[in-house]
């Protein structure tokens, strides 16, 4: 016998004698009646054409459906109770709800008979939720749950709740705190709290939007979550954690990241500092790499793939290695600082390696970096840098190396990802390499003067013609193959 099937929008208060084939789209944990002490549990349903209905499994029957109606799997539900539902506990589109008892019959639907989930979500972005800040109106997210603080208890005018806040956070590195209060923390809290090891992912559906610390997000009664959806968002969200695991596993929390214009007041109590913001290069003629000892990567007047005794690391026949770096600034809205990348992180944020720039130096355009420099600021990032002091005649003077970043995965520049942290003194090389071939600072003689012990191999390297010559060319960097670019 056919079964004859129906969409939601098609069954009427007090019809019997049906079948509809839904998918689970949320399931809440069960929860106590504010009017009685009785249990209920809440579910969204939807159909092939994407028509919801709520329904809801009362007192002793929400153990009966604890091991089915599982969010993600369809089903075939017949004759179940179809009642309306005031407008204050509707929270779909449908002034009808179903009521599932153990007299429902619920069949799960295998093979090819499965329907593919609708696009039943409507996330709002974590850049567009200031829209919605106190007022009547609710939003669905989507984040990686990146940590979560201990709950504690409070005082309000409804007497003593519980709260617990967690840090989301999408893949531009944009970062939200949600505030779950009472059932949440003892229910989706826990439960989150036992996974946070592999980073989940949470949808939180009709989210209330407030003005506290900023933009938050905070739980309502009719509010729902979804761990570790099976959804197409939610899969893109996995790949992109899965390149970004290493960085994710040493994220700050939300309070660790400042903004430029605060680090000037941290740097007598600290000297690494995590900040959201974007990397510019604007000096499209510095040198983009040089010659280093193959152990230590301190700068050498040695030739390419000469060897030599290291003075810095004591090994004997090193070979010099061309070693990449850029000095960029760091912008966010309250400042700029300048800023400098090396080796492996300079690579991946340029698209070339140092062997490359070292040989294409005469070849390419410089609209080829005018491009890099383009995509490369485009991109919000949270970046870490650390602060070195340098003084010179009661001259204080801070210089920063970045020292890891995450990025989004791109299909125009490449994500970086934390690498080896540079020596101090190498971002005095650089610089001093950027005034002297620029023409301001007032020569190898007197720059000696100002540069420590380990920075005057690098003068010695600037004063010879020849390679002064290449440090000034300007170097075009790449895009002559969409090869030259990687994802990673």
């Amino acid at each position: 016998m056919v079964r004859e099937v129906k969409l939601i929008k098609d069954i009427q208060a007090q019809q019997r004698g049906w079948t509809v084939k839904v998918v689970v789209i949320e399931k809440a944990m069960p929860q106590v009646s504010k009017s009685s002490p009785n249990k209920y549990q809440r579910l969204i349903l939807a159909d092939e054409e994407g028509n919801k209905i709520q329904a809801t499994i009362y007192g002793g029957d929400i153990h009966i459906f604890r091991d089915t109606l599982i969010i993600g799997k369809n089903y075939y539900i017949s004759n179940a109770w179809v009642k309306e539902i005031g407008a204050q506990y509707q929270i779909v589109q449908n002034n009808l709800q179903w009521t599932i008892n153990g007299r429902t019959i619920v069949e799960e639907v295998t093979g090819d008979s499965e329907i593919i989930v609708p696009a039943v979500y409507s996330f709002v972005l974590f850049s567009r939720l200031h829209t919605y800040i106190d007022s009547l109106s609710h939003v669905d997210v989507i984040g990686i749950a990146i940590e979560i603080k201990p709950k504690k208890e409070i005082i309000t005018n409804d007497g003593l709740e519980i709260v617990q806040e967690m840090t989301l956070m999408n893949d531009n590195m944009d970062t939200v705190m949600l505030t779950m209060w009472n059932q949440f923390v003892n229910n989706e809290c826990t439960q989150i709290l036992n996974i946070m090891n592999r980073k989940p992912i949470i949808i939180g559906c009709r989210l209330k939007v407030s003005s506290y610390n900023g933009i938050s997000l905070s739980t309502k009664s009719s509010s729902s979550f979804v761990i570790e959806p099976e959804i197409p968002q939610a899969a893109a969200l996995s790949i992109w954690i899965g390149f970004e695991t290493k960085s994710l596993s040493t994220l700050p929390s939300i309070e660790d990241i400042i903004t430029i214009k605060m680090i000037d007041n941290q740097l007598n109590t600290r000297r690494s500092f995590w900040i959201n913001g974007h990397i510019k290069v604007t000096n499209l003629i510095q040198p983009f790499w040089y010659l280093s000892c193959e152990k230590c990567t301190k700068a050498t007047g040695y030739e390419f793939e000469q060897r030599f005794n290291c003075l810095y690391c004591r090994h004997d026949q090193v070979k010099a290695m061309p070693r990449c770096l850029v000095i960029v600034d760091l912008i966010n809205e309250s400042s700029s600082l300048n800023a400098t990348l090396f080796g492996n992180q300079a690579e991946k944020f340029l698209g070339c390696t140092a062997y490359e720039l070292m040989n294409k130096s005469d070849g390419d355009s410089v609209k080829d970096i005018e491009k890099i420099a383009t995509l490369s600021s485009s991109h919000k990032l949270l970046i870490q840098v650390k602060a070195s002091k340098h003084e010179y005649r009661d001259i204080t003077r801070w210089k920063y190396t970045i020292l890891s970043v995450c990025d989004t995965i791109s299909k125009e520049i490449n994500t970086l990802t934390q690498t080896d942290t540079s020596n101090d003194a190498e971002v005095s090389q650089v610089l001093e390499i950027i005034e002297e071939q620029s023409g301001k600072s007032l020569g190898i003689t007197e720059l000696r003067e100002q540069m420590s012990n380990e920075d005057k191999v690098l003068a010695d390297l600037v004063s010879k013609p020849t390679a002064r010559n290449n440090a000034t060319k300007k170097l075009k960097l790449m895009i002559s193959k969409s090869a030259d670019f990687m994802l990673f």
